[in-house]
C-alpha cells in the first residue's frame, strides 16, 4: 500500500472515529435501528410484525432529536444537559408509540391491537410522524442558534453546509446499495448462480439506516459562526445555488405573482373561481417564494435585481394567501377536514404570519423566524385533537351526523334502521361515503360506536380493524369506496377493481398458493405463469368466456364476469374493494379457488345483452388439496 492510500485509509478511519467521539447517541441509536430491521424484515415479508412500524419511527425520531440535541450542546457547551436530553427524548419516542405495550404482548396479541386500536399508527398521543419528523428537520439547523444572538448569513451558511451534507449523504448511501446490488447481478450473471435475495435485502438495511446517517454525520460542520460567502469568496454549491436563483427562480417568481394579480381581478370581477385548483396552486407558489427567499439571502445586495426581489417577496404572498384563504372557506365548509386541507390551512397561517413579520420589518427580521414558525406550526399540528388527526376525525365524524340527521336516519344519538336500505339522497350518500372512508383512515372509527350500540347490525362486533369499514358502510347503506367516473374516449364503458389491502392476502385455508400473477386477456389467454421445478406448474387457459385453470391433467373452470357482476352495479365504474374476491370454480374436479385482487375491462351491448369483458386480472390461486 502506498504512503497515499495509507494517509487516505487513515484520513477515513480518523473521520469515522471523530464521528464516533462527536456524535455517540445518534451512531448508537443508527445501529439499533439497523440491527433492529435486519432482524424483523428478513425476506421482507408482506404483513411484518406490529412492533416494525412503531419501532422505526421511535427511533428514526429519536437520531433526529439525539443530533438537534448534540448540535445545542456544541454550540452552548451544554453536555450534560444534551445527554440529559437524549436520554429523555429516546424515552419519549418510545413511550409515544406505544413500544413498551406491545413488545410486552405475544406476536398474536400485537396483533389484534394494533387492528383494533390501530395504536401501531397513530401513537400513544394520535402522534402523526411525518409532520413530527419535518419539526425535527427544520430545528435540526436551528438547535445551534436557540440561545444567543446569531448572525443570519451564519445560520444560513451552517444550514447550506447541513443540507447539502445531507443531500451528499443520501446519494452515497444509494451508490453503496446499487454497487453490492450490481456486484451481486454480476455474480449471478458470470457464474450462473442465483445469489439469495436476503443479502441485497440486508444491504438495503445497512445502506439506508448505518450508512447514510454514518456519512451525513461525518460532514455536518463543527463551526456556528461562519458567515455565508458572497463574490468570489463564493464555494461551489453557493455559486451554484445563487445563478440558479438569479437567473431562474426569481424571474419565474415574478411571471407567476403577475398571473396571479390578474386572476386575482378576475376573481373580484366575475366572483367565482375553482377552489379546489387554487387551494393548490396558492399553497405550491407560496412556499416556492418562501423557498427562493431563503435561497436568495445571500445574494440579496447583488444588484439592482436581487436588491429588488429581497424588499418585496412578502408583499407576492398576499394574492395568493388572499385567494388560499378564500379557496379552504369554501373546501371546509362543504366537505369539512381533511389532512390535506388541514396542512393547506397551516400553511395560509405561516403565509400570514411572514407576511406581517417581513413586510413590517421591510424584510430586516430574523431569517430564523422562516424555518421556526413553520416548526412551531407542524409540532402544533403534530398532536392532540386540534392537530391534524384529531381535527379531521371530529370534523369528519360531526359531518357524517348532520347528514344522517339531514336524511331522517339518526335518531336520539343511533341509527335508523332504514339506514342500510339506502335512504339517502344521492348527493349526500357520496358525501357520507366520504367522510366515513376519512374516519377509518385517520383511527376515528370510535366516534360514531355509540350509534350502533344495540343494533344486532353492529359492525363493532366484528374483531378486525380492517372489516370495520365495509361492515359500517353496510349498515349506513353507503359505497364502501369512492366512485370514480372514467373519462376518455372509453368513458362509460370501461371497468376496473382493485383491492385496496394487498398486504391482507390470504391462505383462506388453502393447501397452496400461487401467485399473485398478472394475466392479460384478450384473444388468447397470456398466462406466462412459471414456476421452480419443486411446484407443481399451473396452467391458465381460455374456454369460451371462461378461466380454466390446469394442473396434472385435472382441472377448474371460473366464470369471471358473472362473479364481477355479482359484487357490482351494471354500470361500469372504477372501484377499490375492501375486501378481494374469492371465485369457487363453476365445474371441474380440481379443487381450487380464484383470489382476485385486480380487473380492468369493458362493457359491451346494451339493456340485457351487457357483459363485461375483461381484459386484464390479477389474482392468486388457492388450491385446497
Amino acid at each position: 500500500m502506498s504512503d497515499a492510500e495509507k494517509t487516505g485509509s487513515a484520513n477515513f478511519l480518523y473521520g469515522v472515529a471523530e464521528t464516533l467521539v462527536r456524535f455517540p447517541g445518534p451512531v448508537l441509536l443508527a445501529a439499533c435501528l439497523t440491527a433492529f430491521n435486519l432482524y424483523w424484515l428478513v425476506g421482507w415479508p408482506a404483513q411484518p410484525d406490529p412492533l416494525v412500524r412503531p419501532v422505526n419511527n421511535a427511533l428514526v425520531m429519536s437520531i433526529a432529536f439525539a443530533i438537534a440535541a448534540q448540535l445545542w450542546a456544541e454550540a452552548s457547551s451544554e453536555r450534560l444537559a444534551a445527554f440529559i436530553l437524549q436520554a429523555s427524548g429516546v424515552l419519549f419516542f418510545f413511550w409515544l408509540w406505544d413500544v413498551p405495550a406491545l413488545a410486552s404482548m405475544d406476536p398474536l396479541a400485537r396483533k389484534v391491537y394494533a387492528e383494533s386500536e390501530f395504536a401501531s399508527f397513530a401513537g400513544a398521543l394520535s402522534f402523526n410522524a411525518g409532520l413530527g419528523l419535518a419539526a425535527l428537520a427544520l430545528l435540526l439547523g436551528l438547535a445551534p442558534y436557540l440561545r444567543r444572538q446569531a448572525d443570519s448569513e451564519a445560520v444560513w451558511q451552517f444550514n447550506h453546509k447541513l443540507w447539502v451534507a445531507f443531500l451528499a449523504a443520501g446519494f452515497g448511501a444509494i451508490v453503496l446499495y446499487v454497487g453490492v446490488w450490481g456486484a451481486i447481478k454480476a455474480v449471478e450473471t458470470l457464474f450462473v448462480v442465483e445469489v439469495p435475495r436476503i443479502y441485497d435485502e440486508r444491504m438495503f438495511v445497512v445502506a439506508a439506516c448505518l450508512a447514510f446517517p454514518l456519512i451525513w454525520l461525518t460532514l455536518i460542520p463543527r463551526e456556528f459562526s461562519e458567515p455565508a460567502k458572497t463574490g468570489r469568496d463564493m464555494e461551489f454549491t453557493s455559486r451554484a445555488v445563487a445563478l440558479l436563483v438569479k437567473f431562474i427562480f426569481v424571474p419565474l417568481t415574478f411571471v407567476f405573482a403577475a398571473i396571479l394579480l390578474v386572476y386575482s381581478g378576475k376573481v373580484l370581477l366575475t366572483g367565482g373561481f375553482n377552489e379546489a385548483r387554487l387551494g393548490q396552486i396558492g399553497v405550491i407558489y407560496s412556499a416556492c417564494v418562501v423557498a427562493t427567499a431563503l435561497l436568495a439571502y445571500p445574494t440579496r445586495d447583488a444588484g439592482w435585481f436581487m436588491a429588488t426581489f429581497w424588499r418585496v417577496w412578502p408583499y407576492l404572498l398576499i394574492a395568493p394567501v388572499g385567494l388560499l384563504i378564500a379557496a379552504l372557506y369554501i373546501r371546509f365548509a362543504n366537505y369539512g377536514v381533511t389532512p390535506a386541507r388541514y396542512m393547506s390551512a397551516l400553511a395560509a397561517v405561516w403565509f400570514a404570519a411572514l407576511i406581517a413579520l417581513f413586510a413590517l420589518s421591510r424584510s430586516r427580521a430574523d431569517i430564523r423566524l422562516i424555518p421556526g414558525l413553520l416548526a412551531a406550526l407542524l409540532l402544533a399540528a403534530a398532536v392532540g385533537p386540534w392537530g391534524a388527526t384529531g381535527l379531521t376525525v371530529s370534523s369528519q365524524s360531526a359531518r357524517l351526523e348532520a347528514l344522517l340527521a339531514k336524511n331522517g336516519l339518526i335518531d336520539g344519538g343511533r341509527v335508523s334502521a332504514k339506514a342500510s336500505d339506502g335512504a339517502w339522497a344521492e348527493a349526500d350518500q357520496n358525501r357520507a361515503s366520504s367522510a366515513l372512508r376519512e374516519l377509518h383512515n385517520w383511527s376515528g372509527m370510535e366516534r360514531v360506536r355509540l350509534w350502533f350500540e344495540g343494533d344486532p347490525q353492529n359492525p363493532f362486533s366484528e374483531p378486525k380493524y380492517a372489516s370495520l369499514h365495509a361492515n359500517a358502510a353496510k349498515r349506513l347503506g353507503v359505497p364502501a369506496f369512492p366512485i370514480y367516473r372514467v373519462t376518455g374516449p372509453d368513458a362509460g364503458r370501461t371497468f376496473s377493481f382493485n383491492f385496496r389491502n394487498m398486504g391482507a392476502v390470504r391462505a383462506e385455508g388453502a393447501k397452496w398458493v400461487y401467485g399473485p400473477r398478472y394475466v392479460t386477456l384478450g384473444a388468447d389467454y397470456n398466462a406466462n405463469l412459471s414456476y421452480p421445478a419443486a411446484i407443481p406448474a399451473l396452467e391458465v387457459r381460455r374456454d369460451g368466456e371462461l378461466v380454466k385453470i390446469e394442473l396434472g391433467g385435472r382441472s377448474a373452470r371460473f366464470n369471471l364476469p358473472a362473479a364481477l357482476a355479482a359484487h357490482s352495479p351494471v354500470e361500469p365504474v372504477s372501484r377499490e374493494l375492501d375486501q378481494a374476491l374469492i371465485i369457487t370454480p363453476q365445474d371441474g374436479e380440481l379443487r381450487a379457488r380464484l383470489y382476485l385482487v385486480g380487473a380492468n375491462g369493458v362493457v359491451e351491448g346494451e339493456g340485457a345483452d351487457r357483459r363485461r369483458v375483461i381484459r386484464w386480472m390479477q389474482f392468486y390461486v388457492l388450491l385446497d388439496e
